[in-house]
Order: C-alpha cells, then sequence, then structure tokens
C-alpha cells in the first residue's frame, strides 16, 4: 500500500543480463531483490513452492523478495532468457517505486495482487523494453540513468497491463476511483457510504474489492492515508497535535493518537520528536 505524502520506496537495477537455462537453474531472491525474467526463445519448466508451470516464448516469471524458484530446460530446445533484478536502495540513482504507484494506479494495483511468485503472457511488448533496460546497462552512454529510469517506469507499467488483461480483475476502476477520492478528500469527514456512493457502487461491493485486492479495509486505508497526511505535518511544521489532527480528517486528538500509534508504532509526540526536522518557526 503505497503512502501519499512521507513514505519512498527506492529501488534501482542490480543487474540485467541474457542467458540460457540449460538442464537446470536456480532463482533465489534474497530479502532485498526482486527480479523479472522473460524467455525469449524456447520453453522451460518453473517450479516454484510445489507450483509447476510450462514457460513458452514470451512468458514472463516475477519473483519477489526472499522467493526461490527453480527453471527445468529442455534437453531438445534450447531456452534463451532475459533476467532483470532489481532491489531497495539506500542513495541515488533510484526509482521511487511509491510514488509510482500514486501516479499510476494500474501499477499500484499490480503491485497489491499479485503474489512473490506470478507468471503471465507478455501482451506488451515486454521484451523490447527489457532490451532497452540491458542495452543501458551494459553501456555507459550519456544520460543512462535517466534512460534506466523511464525505461523502469515504461517495464511496470506494460507488466501491470499485461497482468490485468490477462487474469481480468473485475472492479479494479472503482478501486482505482475510490482510492483518489479519498486522497483529495482526506480532510472532509468520510463514511463508507459516501467513498461508495461517489465512486456509484455499493458499500457492501467497495468493502469486498478492498479485502480482496489491498488486503485490508477500507478503513484501514483511510486511516493510513490520513496518519501519513499527519506524519508528514509533525515532521516539517510546529502546528500542535490537535491541529495536525483535525487537518487530516480525524475528530479528535485521543481517536487520532489511537490510529497513529496503531500505524506507526508511536504517539504523535514521540514521532514528532524522532522525526522533526530543524523547523522554521512557524507564524
Amino acid at each position: 500500500m503505497p503512502y501519499p505524502y512521507l513514505t519512498e520506496l527506492p529501488i534501482w537495477i542490480n543487474a540485467c543480463r541474457q542467458g540460457l537455462v540449460g538442464a537446470s537453474m536456480l532463482l533465489n531472491n534474497d530479502g532485498d531483490d526482486n527480479c523479472v525474467l522473460q524467455v525469449l526463445s524456447g520453453h522451460c519448466n518453473v517450479i516454484c513452492n510445489n507450483s509447476h508451470r510450462v514457460l513458452g516464448a514470451r512468458s514472463v516469471v516475477i519473483l519477489g523478495r526472499s522467493t526461490r524458484a527453480e527453471l527445468v530446460g529442455d534437453s531438445e530446445q534450447e531456452c534463451r532468457y532475459i533476467l532483470l533484478t532489481y532491489r531497495n536502495v539506500q542513495s541515488a540513482p533510484y526509482l521511487d517505486l511509491n510514488h509510482l504507484c500514486l501516479a499510476a494506479p494500474l501499477i499500484d494495483s499490480f503491485f497489491a495482487q499479485k503474489t512473490r511468485f506470478c507468471t503471465l503472457e507478455d501482451r506488451q511488448y515486454i521484451n523490447i523494453t527489457l532490451g532497452e533496460i540491458r542495452y543501458e546497462w551494459e553501456n555507459s552512454l550519456s544520460e543512462r540513468e535517466t534512460a534506466l529510469h523511464g525505461a523502469m517506469e515504461n517495464l511496470f507499467v506494460k507488466l501491470a497491463r499485461s497482468f490485468h488483461s490477462q487474469y481480468r480483475f473485475a472492479g479494479v476502476h472503482y478501486l482505482t476511483d475510490a482510492k483518489n477520492y479519498i486522497y483529495t478528500h482526506l480532510q472532509q469527514p468520510l463514511s463508507v457510504e459516501d467513498i461508495a456512493r461517489e465512486v456509484g457502487i455499493s458499500r457492501s461491493y467497495l468493502e469486498a474489492l478492498f479485502n480482496r485486492y489491498m488486503r485490508g479495509g477500507i478503513v484501514d486505508y483511510l486511516h493510513a492515508v490520513r496518519c501519513d497526511h499527519a506524519a508528514q505535518l509533525l515532521s516539517s511544521t510546529r502546528f500542535q497535535i490537535i491541529d495536525i489532527a483535525m487537518d487530516s480528517g480525524f475528530t479528535n486528538r485521543q481517536h487520532f493518537a489511537r490510529v497513529f500509534r496503531e500505524i506507526y508504532g508511536s504517539t504523535p509526540s514521540e514521532y514528532r520528536k524522532r522525526n522533526g526536522r530543524s523547523l522554521m518557526k512557524t507564524r
């Protein structure tokens, strides 16, 4: 779940290469690594968590963090692949995946719905974008980082499009509309009924969409957005905590403090002491 004001999720490429599967090949992601593998020609089998799937040309495998999969080649047909690995980083260059998810709801829903092991068919010429990334990665050309940044964004768009066209999750556009409405009206009194009415569906259907695709309830999501707005104000202003609570859509300080602690693990006052920067005096 992305946070619209405060949290960044910086990622960058770790490697991008082509190769042959051979008899067997192990993909083993650690706690930071993610990878996207596409079969360019031939075919192979992929085994992950007792799941067995056959991959043909242009099939894509997506592995999340701390996930292992085995590729098994065919002795009669050579399997050629391209493999991109990316991971969380602490310094530039990086792509802020959190910001990208907020700017592109289709990508946000893709990351919310896919599991750590996902296969899909290339319906958006993903192979071309992966080839562009590999070319830029292997060559020190001018504006290399800018080109890689744009290509990575393009890759996630294509992965999300292919994912949604293949699995056809119903109601995703209602989910996107609801989240956008929450972002733009977080400071106003909001009920689930208000949000459902705005996007044109019933409350029960909206709650079912959030529980299925966002792995949490709509009220939890609303609280997370409001508390993230509050966290930004706590760390960058001298506003009174009650004023921050009201500006973030909470009706009283006690409710705000309880919800904030559930999400951030500390009270608003503790968070401000730990994260407050050198602040200019508020007029």
